[in-house]
């Protein structure tokens, strides 16, 4: 244990000092790189390249954000020259500094690579958390991060207390290690689960904000900001941020709903207006067609009776005809019967 505990924890590569520290934040950090790419990415609708290109700017930010932040408000009060404030193998990182940093640098990308900024936010804040709940043991292993002092022994080591040169005191580092992964299975089960934009996103902001200022309270090494504590007033901020946007989202939903059912309505009413204009349109037609059909009816059979009185006319005519050659025929019989007779009585004569 002493090889974990002691003075500058950590082990050698020849000359070289590995902190555990900055090896389980790295592992932290890639841990929440992996899952992104590997799962998170999928449900919304992310390419995995797109979540590799995103780190390269997430990470760098973090870091430095990390580095600025506890540089700027450390807990011991040190001032820091340029150099000094380089030197981050030499430890003092702030979680809050990374996490605002880490947003300057998905921010960034998302505005030079026009994506979107919410469902990016999403994928990244399960992983976040978890990681934050890993890196947490390093603050064990540096001994840090612990809360007030605790004399009572029935409450001494984990998971109550952590021993510290002798004296035990609260394990607030096991305290926010175990609250945040309950965060992640949270944020994990409201990724799969809704497709809200954002709202995975304000779900970490408020619980993260509220784990961390109740945290806070129990601290002995708080940054400050004069006389007020830097990390627990952030984590205030944060968790009202994250209401905002929480109600926000619900209530963007909520109008988005009615546009889509004011949407419905007028493409049914419209639909309507159609089927009623194209009805009467048919029932003109129909009409028209009833008029066009019984004007044809009526004619041909307008038609058809002038063909037989036609053909009467003709029949009549032919008929005449017939009647006027019989009789000038039997005019002509006669009248050679006549001249028959005459020329017998001549003869008799």
């Amino acid at each position: 244990m002493k090889f974990f505990l002691g003075e500058n924890p950590g082990f050698y590569i020849g000359n070289l000092h590995i902190a555990w520290y900055g090896l389980i934040m790295a592992c932290s950090m890639a841990l929440a790189v992996v899952l992104c790419y590997f799962l998170f990415s999928k449900q919304r609708n992310v390419k995995n390249t797109e979540i590799l290109c995103c780190a390269l700017y997430v990470l760098p930010f973090a870091i430095i954000g990390a580095r600025a932040f506890y540089v700027a408000f450390n807990p011991m009060g040190a001032s820091y020259s340029f150099v000094d404030a380089l030197k981050i193998w030499e430890g003092g990182m702030s979680i809050w500094g990374g996490v605002i940093g880490g947003f300057i640098g998905v921010c960034l990308y998302c505005l030079i690579h026009k994506k979107d900024l919410l469902s990016i936010c999403d994928i990244i804040a399960p992983a976040l958390i978890l990681a934050q709940s890993t890196g947490r043991w390093g603050n064990f292993i540096n001994q840090e991060a612990h809360g007030w002092e605790v004399f009572d022994p029935n409450f001494f080591g984990l998971p109550f207390t952590v021993e510290i040169n002798g004296h035990y005191y609260l394990a607030t580092f096991l305290y926010e290690a175990v609250l945040n992964t309950i965060g992640f299975i949270v944020l994990v089960t409201l990724l799969y689960k809704t497709k809200k934009r954002g709202l995975v996103m304000s779900c970490y902001l408020m619980w993260y904000g509220v784990v961390r200022s109740v945290i806070e309270t129990f601290r002995t090494d708080q940054m400050l900001i004069g006389s007020l504590p830097f990390s627990q007033l952030t984590a205030i901020i944060a968790a009202v941020i994250g209401l905002g946007i929480f109600i926000y989202i619900f209530i963007r939903d909520h109008k988005n709903k009615q546009k889509q059912a004011l949407l419905a309505t007028n493409e049914n009413t419209q639909e309507n207006l159609e089927n009623n204009s194209t009805n009467e349109n048919n029932k003109k037609l129909k009409i028209k067609e009833n008029k066009n059909g019984f004007k044809n009816k009526l004619k041909n059979s307008l038609n058809k009776i002038k063909e037989k009185i036609n053909s009467l006319k003709n029949n009549n005519k032919k008929e005449n005809e017939k009647n006027i050659e019989s009789k000038n025929n039997n005019e002509i019989i006669i009248e050679e019967k006549s001249e028959e007779n005459q020329e017998n009585n001549e003869n008799k004569n």
